[in-house]
């Protein structure tokens, strides 16, 4: 087990060049997702959260209210910390603060081979599959 803290920001925040080398490591160079679409406006009013032990990020994530929906995105677990529950600690908080916020729904574009790890918090996948940055998604919903 790895022990890890959770630090929640909005990207104006110092902690955001943490969050951001974990998605550069994992979407940029691993996924190869062109870094003109990793990065985009919604960094700036999304709220962000990272797994962090000391100074090192571990994974971070980010959410935002889209039309009333608490949109989840940008979910990323560097690879030599993968395995150890940080998804789904980031996923779950995620989910308490959306509630907490008054959120009812919750949605995300989850790439194909994670849809397990979120029908197990509850979401459902809905439509068909559709290609995001050169991988294939599917939209999963949740109803609080």
């Amino acid at each position: 087990m790895i022990d890890f803290v959770i630090q929640s920001f909005h990207g104006d925040d110092d902690a955001f060049s943490l969050a951001k080398a974990v998605r550069q490591a994992v979407f940029v160079e691993e996924q190869n997702c062109p870094p003109e679409e990793e990065w985009d406006d919604l960094d700036q009013v999304a709220t962000h959260l990272l797994a962090r032990r000391g100074d090192e990020p571990l994974a971070t994530l980010r959410y935002y209210d889209d039309d009333s929906w608490l949109h989840i995105g940008r979910v990323a677990v560097l690879p030599s910390f993968r395995g150890h529950g940080l998804a789904w600690a980031l996923l779950s908080r995620c989910l308490e603060d959306g509630k907490a916020a008054g959120f009812k729904r919750a949605c995300l574009n989850a790439q194909i081979d994670k849809l397990g790890l979120y029908q197990r918090a509850g979401f459902t996948a809905v439509g068909g599959e559709f290609m995001e940055v050169g991988i294939v998604h599917r939209r999963m919903e949740m109803f609080f």
